[in-house]
């Protein structure tokens, strides 16, 4: 079967010309990407310095170590209310995408659909396209404030003969909407009626904002027996590179998952595996500082970025990401993250690459420090502004 329709992810395609720019000595503030301000914190390179002492090297069994799972499982309880079996319910993934690819292989095939959300994350429809299912995109809604939201209406109106699995994510990229639970519920009432499974992404769990709050489907009656939760520990733990992902579900998916995984990468990182134990037991401070600091960073860009004729930015509720609409300013969303990188030297995510319903905005990454999101953020004035 040919994959031409196969392209580059649009953020790692902004960040490859950033990349170049640097290389030919120009200096390019980075919202594009998802790199964090800091290090791994103390208690990661801490354990990762006992991993390379005591020479672990080795692969692991497919479904990851089992001391691993059984504290997810805690974890799981604890704070998402998502009970979960650490033998045969929880996978330990190469990271959050992959968890999300596992679970379109073990569920999906040909002549399946599959409901995304309008705009999605960038990987999503791919990795649909590659399990061999037709993705349907479903209009988020937009509310009179210019926040987005979950519309189950819209979601169940697309529901179809055909439809094997509604993918979610919450706190949701790029728009940084936090679904509520109503609408949660809804979806998993339309799910059950459709026979279908829920896959929900929630790797942005841990960083959502005051007077918002994260709700698991997999712990609501709604969701029970048909969702599969994906969470990561590359955001709220800031170990992207070690690239840990987990899938929680029923036993019969997260099982084939597992095989998935055996025959094609075997297992996550073995000392990633290790760290991410570590993590979990992080104080409960370091979440509190992480998310303090994303506050902060979030209101100076949603500040910065409304003194700008022409450009709206709400404060999104979780994650961090800003998604402005500059659809007031007349250009396709290409064209103005083309411009940002030329003459602002500032890469951005245009919105077009996150669906139709992205086009008009730009999604601006504020993991950076104050400091380099106040200098960006002044060229980005220097240019929109004109």
């Amino acid at each position: 079967m040919s994959r031409s329709w196969l392209q580059p992810s649009g953020t790692l395609r902004v960040a490859e010309r950033a990349a170049a720019l640097r290389a030919a000595g120009i200096a390019v503030a980075d919202f594009a990407g998802s790199r964090p301000e800091d290090a791994a914190p103390a208690f990661l390179r801490e354990a990762l310095h006992r991993a390379a002492d005591d020479g672990f090297n080795f692969l692991t069994g497919a479904a990851g170590i089992s001391e691993l799972r059984a504290a997810l499982a805690r974890a799981l309880a604890r704070e998402y209310g998502i009970t979960a079996d650490p033998d045969g319910e929880i996978l330990v993934t190469v990271g959050a995408k992959y968890a999300v690819y596992l679970a379109l292989m073990a569920c999906v095939g040909p002549g399946d659909e599959v409901l995304l959300l309008d705009p999605s994350w960038v990987s999503y429809d791919p990795a649909v396209r590659l399990a061999g299912a037709t993705p349907v995109p479903v209009p988020m809604r937009v509310l009179p404030d210019g926040r987005s939201a979950l519309d189950p209406e819209a979601l169940a109106s697309r529901i179809g003969p055909a439809t094997r699995m509604v993918l979610l994510n919450t706190p949701h990229n790029p728009t940084g909407a936090v679904f509520d639970e109503a609408a949660l519920r809804a979806v998993g009432r339309a799910a059950a009626r459709a026979d279908a499974w829920v896959l929900v992404d929630e790797s942005f769990a841990k960083i959502v904002y005051p007077g918002a709050r994260h709700v698991s489907l997999a712990a609501l009656e709604e969701g029970r027996g048909r969702t599969l939760t994906v969470q990561s520990f590359s955001k709220s733990y800031v170990m992207p590179g070690l690239r840990v992902g987990v899938l929680a579900g029923p036993r019969a998916v997260v099982e084939r998952a597992a095989l998935v995984q055996q025959h094609t990468t075997t297992c996550a990182p073995s000392q990633g595996q290790l760290a991410a134990l570590a993590a979990l037991d992080a104080p409960a401070a370091f979440f509190d500082a992480l998310r303090d600091s994303y506050l902060r960073k979030r209101d100076l860009v949603v500040g910065e970025l409304n003194r700008i004729r022409g450009v709206r930015c709400v404060p999104p509720d979780g994650a961090f990401y800003a998604f402005p609409d500059c659809s007031a300013l007349g250009e396709s969303s290409a064209a103005l993250a083309d411009r940002l990188l030329e003459e602002a030297h500032v890469a951005v995510v245009p919105g077009a690459a996150f669906g139709a319903r992205g086009e008009g905005h730009l999604r601006l990454t504020f993991t950076r420090s104050l400091e380099e999101l106040s200098r960006g953020l002044a060229r980005v004035r220097a240019v929109l502004g004109r």
